[in-house]
């Protein structure tokens, strides 16, 4: 119903809003934040336990958003629109039955306090952000005035601005990433599915395209080539193809090196082995060795002709890149990678006609 008069009334649906959220939302997300101490409008016996209820959390969280999303909007609109009567006068459309004043709600509308833009931006960024974190200690490192979120009028209030692009915001968005693509089941994924991080990204100076890539670089780390291939194909031009790269070259050389210590261990396969270009393979172990066995175990193994694949696909993104250097490897990588294949496929062959 809000959403249907904001066209018509902004000052008035902002009051009411304000009002709702200072009611019934912010005691509900300081006591999820911060806890029910000072949160003296709310039985902790009855919220706790809907505050521990994921679907519950999840779509008060929704509605969250949204209103913030609406008094954001509200504000903007009256700053252009002085009275609920010139609102409803010089729209083109008119409201069946027409908008007449109330007292009650006149009343509400010359209670209602201003609000800051700042401070609903950073209230709706922390919304955001709060079911990414493990925890919520994590964010106050990083949210300026962090305690003084969803107390009574804080709406009100001219908050500092958000840090932009810190190695600690930085990390915790390469976290959220990383728990995504770990969830991420489907044999195919069509379109990216987490605006949350793409929201609180945005808010903390990080472009979509670093998500992007972040995304594309976990899900080939966890072995999830194929199931990307189609939008990675798509969205190949709107990546950060530096950042791409480089992390890709890491896996790369995980991947080569492990298929090249596998082949090792078989005596029909060791004449593959021999085929390659020693100073590659030692650069490949280089970089391969530098990963502890835990970290390695982050690395899904996948079959040599995925890792073909993604080689060539790489050194394609590297005509984009003004580093020599970077385009040297994965042209090496390239080759070792299709060298192996040609011989390890030879050598199958060979040995079903033996058969």
């Amino acid at each position: 119903a809000l959403k249907i008069v904001l066209d018509y009334s902004a000052s008035f649906s902002l009051a009411a809003l304000v009002e709702v959220y200072q009611s019934r939302i912010r005691p509900v997300c300081r006591a999820m934040i911060f806890g029910f101490d000072d949160v003296h409008e709310l039985s902790q016996d009855v919220v706790l336990p809907l505050i521990n209820d994921p679907l519950w959390i999840r779509d008060f969280s929704t509605i969250t958003k949204m209103i913030l999303s609406m008094i954001s909007t509200c504000e903007s609109a009256t700053m252009v629109s002085s009275s609920i009567s010139s609102s409803a006068t010089d729209t083109e459309h008119e409201m069946w039955p027409p908008l007449r004043e109330d007292p009650v709600l006149k009343s509400l509308e010359s209670k209602r306090r201003s609000v800051h833009p700042s401070s609903v931006d950073l209230h709706h960024a922390v919304i955001f952000a709060v079911p990414l974190m493990n925890d919520t200690k994590s964010l106050e490192a990083i949210i300026p005035s962090f305690f003084d979120l969803f107390l009574l009028g804080s709406l009100s209030l001219e908050m500092p601005p958000m840090p932009q692009g810190t190695d600690q915001q930085r990390t915790m968005i390469d976290e959220a990433i990383l728990v995504q693509a770990t969830k991420a089941s489907n044999s195919i994924i069509d379109r990216f599915d987490f605006e949350d991080i793409e929201w609180v990204a945005k808010a903390w100076g990080l472009d979509s395209k670093y998500v992007h890539t972040r995304y594309f670089v976990e899900m080939i780390r966890l072995g999830k080539d194929s199931s990307i291939d189609d939008l990675l194909g798509s969205c190949i031009n709107s990546l950060d193809k530096e950042l791409f790269v480089n992390e890709v070259r890491e896996i790369l050389c995980v991947r080569l090196d492990a298929t090249i210590a596998s082949l090792k261990k078989s005596r029909n396969y060791r004449i593959v082995v021999s085929l390659l270009d020693a100073d590659t393979s030692r650069y490949v172990h280089d970089i391969a060795a530098k990963f502890t066995p835990s970290k390695s175990e982050n690395y899904a193994p996948v079959s040599l002709f995925t890792t073909h694949s993604l080689v060539m696909r790489t050194q394609s993104m590297c005509e984009d890149i003004d580093d020599e250097v970077k385009r040297k490897d994965i042209d090496a990588l390239c080759l070792m990678s299709g060298t192996l294949l040609k011989a390890v496929q030879a050598q199958e062959q060979q040995a079903a006609i033996d058969i």
